[in-house]
């Protein structure tokens, strides 16, 4: 699998129930609004799709992610 691969799966991952956004971030789901739901959030509003992959070479050791 590509590090491009893993970005956008990343990008499209239902975050946990249990998520807790930092920095002022904030997500109130309604009252009835469960994880299942097709509007619980997804991947990351904090990285773009580019940065997301240079996390990934990062992780996997490309020094060009450095």
């Amino acid at each position: 699998m590509t590090t491009d691969e893993m970005a956008t799966i990343f990008m499209a991952w239902k975050l946990p129930k249990d998520f807790y956004p930092d920095a002022g971030i904030s997500f109130k789901p309604h009252e009835h609004q469960n994880p299942d739901s097709h509007s619980w959030p997804t991947g990351t509003n904090l990285l773009t799709h580019e940065q997301a992959k240079a996390m990934f070479e990062f992780v996997l050791g490309n020094d060009n992610a450095r």
